[in-house]
């Protein structure tokens, strides 16, 4: 089992409130050994030594652990049910992506979206997938920003027609991919032709929800870096 705190210190510390919690539940005793992540890399090795609202523990040992996963890169525009972003980040973090950045783009919606909120869903599934480099988060980032400072080779999932390219058929090999996708009602004209210097991904012939969309290419990509 992993536990994160974003402030694991040498020799003896306090951990926050919600992880104490889960600690609680779970019923471990003074002088457990206890496996933390920081969500930058580290492993952390701790002996429980108190079980209270803020858990004392000491730190034993600490080793970076090398982040294996693709160099893969989300923007995307948030949907205005919550549920479903969230579903989504959870997932992509699951799979080890490096980076989400929510766009605000010419058809978005207007959403409020709560970085706490996400955030927490984010630590939470890095938790459970046993990762130890919790992915950058970016948000209300303009669609002209994002794609002006996206790195490795972009690529924009739109509904237009045009050529496009699939990546699982894809030869071209890049080191890093940034996967755009965008609102509800599509990208608009302007951000397509924006865009048009890069290729097109296509998803299929299915119409997909934002979420989906979204979770479809990052398994193609994968599948994509995997070849």
């Amino acid at each position: 089992m992993l536990f994160f705190s974003s402030e694991i210190q040498d020799g003896s510390w306090k951990l926050n409130e919600e992880e104490s919690r889960h600690i609680k539940v779970l019923r471990l005793h003074e002088g457990e050994k206890l496996t933390f992540t920081n969500g930058k890399g580290e492993r952390i090795e701790a002996a429980l030594d108190k079980v209270d609202k803020h858990c004392t523990l000491t730190t034993l040992s600490r080793e970076t652990i090398e982040n294996t996963n693709p160099h893969l890169h989300l923007f995307v525009a948030p949907t205005k049910n919550a549920d479903r972003i969230e579903w989504l980040v959870e997932k992509a973090v699951e799979m080890g992506i490096r980076s989400i950045t929510f766009l605000v783009c010419e058809h978005s919606e207007r959403v409020r979206m709560k970085p706490e909120r996400i955030e927490r869903v984010a630590i939470s599934a890095l938790k459970q997938s046993l990762q130890y480099t919790l992915p950058e988060l970016h948000f209300d980032v303009k669609f002209q920003d994002a794609w002006k400072n996206a790195v490795g080779m972009k690529l924009l999932a739109h509904c237009e027609d045009g050529p496009k390219i699939q990546l699982s058929t894809w030869k071209e090999k890049h080191a890093s991919l940034s996967i755009f996708i965008g609102p509800e009602g599509d990208f608009s004209k302007n951000e397509i032709a924006l865009a048009n210097a890069a290729p097109a991904l296509s998803l299929g012939t299915n119409r997909l929800r934002t979420e989906t969309a979204a979770l479809k290419a990052l398994v193609a990509a994968h599948e994509y870096f995997e070849r």
